[in-house]
């Protein structure tokens, strides 16, 4: 019987732990599995540095631990009473001599019979008002079993029994052990997958083009949706860079691939783009530098990129382009059309030369820059999806807000694998009177 109750919980740990990347989820799953089949109560909770940073932690032996508890419940009719008591995301402080901070330092399960001051002063902090909480108080077998994942001990599992039920023993410690293995491989995904989704997010923040000194004489609205919702940030770029005497730098480019490499070429290409614009190089001359810059990265990176300066009171634009996507004009009257200027190689073929085209743009014309993404996909080739894009960019909107997130919705799929970046730049001339 024994051995068929094993077996039972380890498949539930394997088939019912680690459904999802979220951190929560997966250790609400944890408890739904021990909790009541193994135990009558079952806290999971991780040492707080390492859902703060990437840290690894330090040597615990002789000092407090810092843990945020994840999830908690217990075999109650009073599931809202519990949550109230031990809410998820508290952080907690043990100090070194609780069974707690043992399990961390060690690394080893940790069997008790008695609850730790610091526990048993907050349960009767919440007696009066709970009494479907109170009677943790009479508790008589507590075991606290490491999450340990890839070498790291995350933190620890708690366990409890009521009275009347078997005492935790050193059979059920391996059991606990087993399940917990699963669970702490399952925290550390989610764990690891949050901090990269943050990391991502903090990233795609700082490279959102800053439009806060823009001349009164262009508007401008962009998109960016990345193909991968882990990364959140790819090898797509885009920047809106103020220049001297009201005018305006426009930046677009794709660096190939979708990986961290990719990533880290973007920000450098990004960043030396910016650099050269304060130095008011004209856009031909722009794309040369960036293409000696691709030679000196330490992988090679090939990119495509437009850059484009605005004079949006005279009405005089002037564009280069390295091998990207045409950019298309929208004229106010409703026609579009997509800009006949040379192509030029990518960044890092070397040895390339640009050209800069200037094109007068009236008052009221959308100049649309784009990534590939945003018009090819494997259902979809490049000329269907400039065409769409044209479309799109000269149906009616009250605002160049909108226009940005009708051409999203019109133009991206739920299959696209791509990065897709939209840009979209609209010279307004205000009038008197």
């Amino acid at each position: 019987m024994e051995t068929r109750r094993r077996f039972a919980l380890l498949n539930a740990a394997s088939m019912g732990i680690g459904s999802t990347l979220d951190l929560g989820q997966t250790a609400r799953e944890t408890v739904n599995v021990t909790v009541p089949r193994f135990a009558d109560a079952a806290g999971i909770y991780v040492l707080n540095r390492l859902l703060e940073s990437d840290e690894l932690p330090v040597d615990e032996a002789e000092t407090s631990i810092v843990v945020r508890r994840l999830a908690c419940g217990g075999a109650s009719a009073y599931p809202a009473e519990w949550a109230r008591a031990f809410p998820a995301d508290e952080v907690v402080v043990y100090p070194a001599d609780t069974p707690y901070a043992r399990c961390v330092a060690t690394g080893k399960p940790v069997l008790f019979n008695t609850l730790d001051a610091q526990t048993a002063e907050r349960i009767k902090a919440y007696a009066g008002n709970q009494p479907s909480v109170s009677h943790l108080l009479n508790y008589t077998s507590f075991l606290a079993t490491p999450l340990k994942a890839r070498g790291t001990v995350l933190g620890f599992v708690a366990l409890a029994r009521r009275p009347g039920n078997h005492p935790l023993d050193q059979t059920d410690v391996t059991l606990a052990e087993e399940i917990t293995a699963r669970a702490a491989v399952c925290i550390d995904n989610a764990r690891r997958y949050t901090q990269e989704r943050h990391t991502a997010l903090a990233l795609r923040k700082s490279l959102l083009p800053e439009t806060t000194s823009l001349p009164s004489g262009i508007e401008i609205a962009h998109r960016y949706r990345a193909a991968s919702g882990i990364r959140q940030v790819g090898g797509d770029w885009y920047d809106v860079i103020s220049l001297a005497d009201d005018r305006v730098a426009l930046v677009i480019g794709d660096v190939m691939g979708h990986d961290a490499t990719a990533t880290s070429a973007m920000v450098q290409f990004r960043t030396a783009a910016r650099t050269l614009a304060n130095l008011d190089l004209p856009p031909a001359e722009v794309l040369h530098w960036l293409d000696h810059l691709a030679q000196d990265l330490d992988v090679a990176q090939f990119a495509t990129c437009i850059y484009a300066t605005c004079n949006p009171d005279a009405g005089i634009w002037a564009i280069a382009n390295a091998g990207h996507i045409p950019p298309i004009l929208a004229h106010a009257h409703g026609d579009a059309e997509v800009l006949n200027l040379p192509a030029g190689l990518p960044l890092g073929v070397g040895g390339a030369t640009f050209e800069t085209t200037v094109i007068e743009v009236s008052d009221g014309a959308t100049l649309a820059l784009c990534t590939d993404g945003l018009v090819e996909s494997r259902t979809r080739d490049i000329d269907t999806g400039i065409a769409a894009l044209r479309n799109a960019l000269t149906q009616p909107r009250s605002s160049l807000q909108q226009t940005c997130d009708t051409v999203i919705e019109t133009l991206c799929h739920s299959g696209n694998n791509d990065d897709v970046t939209l840009l979209l730049a609209r010279r307004r001339i205000l009038h008197p009177g």
